[in-house]
């Protein structure tokens, strides 16, 4: 199982506009409130996968593909003429580029990872857009072609973060976006998200419903992601928060997106 769920990726930063999470929450027709069925519980969320030993070898070169999508007014949109990278993490090392087509959707067939698992992460930049940063939780073992990358408009994330109530820091601090999902790749709703920068607790966290989350203003540099369900501690993994994207010329705010899973 390899799951690269959530965002997206960069290039140039003034490219003229054209034109968040695997599981958006939309509208559903629920037959019990209506007739009084009753609805069975949920299903609890499937950890058995937390033993797994991690993969250590991986296809080379690696596929990445998938379609980039934007939160807007609780759904989401396919975002055309988005310009992607993958970077090796730790490196300013490009190890593809690409645009999306006129449906939001991009491939790199041509990622390589050297047969081992590649620790890289995604960026995707349009003009109107934060910068997006998807940080996969586990290190690449397997091909990755059904990504979903969320990304916000900087109006639709200025009505989010009023909606909390919130004062966002982009001087300073960056978002996270985080998932949180099971062995199966369904949604863990009501898990205990857990971010820190060094030692200290970082942020503050806002449920999305779906097993997603929103963590404002999160300190600049490296921050550790985890999450914990009934007593469960899922695995801790890092991913690198920026208040602005350091490649463009003019400020430019940034959403930085990753899943938190019990294996890859």
């Amino acid at each position: 199982m390899n799951r690269l769920s959530l965002l997206v990726l960069l290039a140039g930063c003034d490219s003229a506009v054209v034109g968040g999470s695997p599981d958006a929450a939309t509208p559903s027709f629920d037959p019990g409130t209506v007739t009084g069925t009753p609805q069975p519980e949920p299903s609890p969320p499937d950890f058995v996968c937390l033993s797994h030993v991690p993969p250590t070898t991986a296809p080379d070169p690696l596929t990445v593909a998938g379609t980039v999508l934007a939160m807007t007014n609780g759904s989401l949109v396919p975002v055309p003429a988005v310009e992607l990278q993958v970077f090796r993490d730790g490196q300013p090392v490009v190890l593809g580029t690409t645009t999306t087509d006129t449906a939001g959707a991009f491939s790199l067939a041509a990622v390589a990872s050297g047969g081992h698992p590649l620790r890289a992460y995604l960026k995707a930049t349009k003009l109107g857009f934060r910068t997006t940063f998807l940080y996969p939780p586990f290190p690449m073992s397997a091909n990755a072609t059904a990504v979903p990358l969320p990304t916000i408009t900087d109006a639709a994330f200025a009505a989010l973060a009023s909606s909390f109530g919130v004062t966002q820091d982009d001087h300073e601090n960056g978002v996270l976006l985080v998932a949180v999902a099971d062995c199966k790749g369904n949604p863990v709703a009501g898990a205990t998200l857990q971010i820190s920068h060094g030692s200290s607790p970082a942020g503050t966290v806002h449920e999305l419903g779906g097993g997603q989350y929103i963590v404002f203003d999160v300190p600049d540099g490296k921050t550790h992601v985890s999450a914990t369900y009934n007593g469960i501690q899922l695995p801790e993994h890092d991913v690198k928060v920026r208040a602005q994207d350091p490649d463009c010329t003019s400020p430019r705010s940034t959403l930085t997106a990753t899943t938190v899973i019990p294996a890859p």
